[in-house]
């Protein structure tokens, strides 16, 4: 696949591209225990390298709402930086334990929440903390489609290539056939 970055200015001008390839294996264990296994990398138009390899864990509590525990890990190497200004250390990690909760409510309406806590490290840097959060609300309108708001916060790099510390908000209109 090819990949192109529409959020870093720098990229943009450039005209950064990359070839991406990945590969992954989800096991369920038990009934509610899986882990999901991958690897991916992506040869950049600079013409360096990215490989990341990532690990989740995840325990899944069906039932009202529906509940999951989980704890990613991501490792990522740069063979190069990249001489534009983009975030390509030669060695990030990043792990921690996540929690997720999903409920319908009053029949049309559902509710999402993401959190995640831990650490994070780039080559050369201490051991920082890192923290996400997210959150949606939909309505079904129709049988056939439906609103969702959402809204979040990260300061995991792996969530955007402006840097560390970012912030969304967005509003969709879905329709299914």
């Amino acid at each position: 696949a090819r990949i192109m970055l529409g959020d870093n200015v720098a990229a943009v001008q450039q005209r950064l591209v990359g070839t991406f390839g990945s590969i992954g294996l989800t096991e369920r264990l038990t009934t509610r225990l899986s882990a999901a296994v991958s690897v991916d990398a992506t040869r950049w138009s600079e013409g360096n390298t990215r490989v990341r390899a990532r690990l989740t864990p995840r325990l899944a509590l069906e039932g009202v709402p529906i509940m999951t525990i989980e704890w990613p890990t991501v490792y990522q190497r740069y063979d190069e930086p990249f001489t534009l200004q983009l975030f390509s250390p030669e060695r990030y990690v990043e792990t921690g334990p996540a929690f997720s909760v999903y409920r319908r409510a009053a029949r049309r309406w559902y509710l999402s929440l993401y959190a995640r806590g831990g650490a994070l490290r780039e080559s050369g840097q201490d051991w920082q903390p890192l923290g996400m959060v997210r959150g949606s609300v939909g309505r079904e309108v129709r049988s056939h489609w439906g609103l969702r708001g959402e809204g979040g916060w990260s300061n995991s790099n792996l969530a955007g290539s402006n840097g560390f510390e970012r912030t969304s908000l967005g509003a969709s209109i879905s329709i299914r056939p």
